[in-house]
């Protein structure tokens, strides 16, 4: 059985800082975060999903992606 600890590390480093260490395996070629006129869209004309690494991103002090060996690296942190 796979946990989610197989996939995330979460660490607090020096001056107040938190880092969450993300493995995944999405296609590198992917956008990590939606077009501005995506978001504009009215509901009724947009994908469903996708929210989720734009929500993430814009919810953290700052994002860095990392491709190791063939799984991609998204590092979140946050200041306190």
């Amino acid at each position: 059985m796979v946990s989610l600890w197989d996939f995330m590390k979460l660490s607090k480093t020096y001056h107040n800082t938190i880092k969450l260490f993300c493995k995944s395996s999405f296609d590198p070629r992917e956008k990590l975060s939606l077009e501005e006129e995506t978001l504009d869209l009215p509901l009724e004309e947009r994908r469903i999903g996708g929210l989720g690494i734009y929500l993430t991103i814009s919810g953290v002090d700052e994002f860095q992606y990392k491709r190791v060996g063939d799984r991609n690296l998204n590092i979140f942190i946050m200041y306190r």
